[in-house]
C-alpha cells in the first residue's frame, strides 16, 4: 500500500471510531428523546459515512453491515419506524461489529473471515417491519383448558403465558395472566 492510500485509509480508521463514539452516545440520547430528528440524523451520517468510504476503500463486508444499519435509519428519520429496545439494540451490534472490522483492518489490512451475516439479517429483518413500529412478535406459548365444573362459579379460568420478543438476541418477557372465560353452557 503507497503512503497515500496509507493516510487515507490511517484518517478513515480514526474518523470512524469518532463517529462511533457519537453514535453509541446518540442512541442512548434517541431512547430519552425519539422524536429528535437531529439525534437521528447524526446516527444517519455516522453509518451513511462510514459505508461511503468503506466501499471506496473496498472492504465489502464492512460496507454491508453500514449499509443495512444506514437502510433501517433511513425509516426511523422518514417516520416509517418508531425506535424501540429491538432497533437499538441492532444499532449498537452494528456499532460492535464496525469497531471489530475496523480493529482487524488497522492490524491486518484486511477484514478477516468474520461472518456478520446474522446482524445484517436481524438488521434487515427489523426494518421490514415498517406498518409495525414496536416490532414486537407475540405468541401464546401454552393454554391449559378447565372445565366450567372445575373452574366454580360458573366460569373457567386458563392460565396463559405470552412470550413478548422485543430482541432478536432472545432477549425475552414472559408475562403469566389469568384470564376468566365465561361459561357459555346452559
Amino acid at each position: 500500500m503507497d503512503s497515500e492510500m496509507e493516510a487515507i485509509l490511517k484518517e478513515f480508521l480514526s474518523e470512524s471510531r469518532e463517529g462511533l463514539d457519537q453514535l453509541d452516545f446518540d442512541l442512548v440520547e434517541l431512547e430519552k428523546n425519539p422524536e429528535s430528528k437531529d439525534i437521528l440524523a447524526s446516527i444517519f451520517r455516522t453509518a451513511h459515512s462510514i459505508k461511503g468510504a468503506s466501499g471506496f476503500l473496498a472492504f465489502p463486508k464492512l460496507e454491508s453491515v453500514a449499509h443495512a444499519g444506514e437502510n433501517l435509519l433511513s425509516l426511523l428519520r422518514d417516520g416509517k419506524l418508531a425506535i424501540h429496545p429491538g432497533i437499538t439494540n441492532s444499532l449498537l451490534a452494528m456499532g460492535d461489529a464496525i469497531r471489530q472490522l475496523l480493529n482487524q483492518i488497522e492490524e491486518v489490512g484486511i477484514e478477516g473471515d468474520g461472518d456478520y451475516g446474522d446482524l445484517i439479517d436481524r438488521i434487515n429483518i427489523l426494518a421490514e417491519f415498517t406498518d409495525d413500529p414496536v416490532a414486537e412478535s407475540v405468541s401464546v406459548s401454552e393454554s391449559i383448558a378447565v372445565s366450567p365444573t372445575e373452574a366454580g362459579n360458573g366460569g373457567a379460568e386458563c392460565d396463559l403465558s405470552v412470550s413478548v420478543d422485543t430482541d432478536t438476541d432472545s432477549s425475552e418477557l414472559a408475562e403469566h395472566q389469568t384470564i376468566a372465560v365465561a361459561d357459555s353452557v346452559t
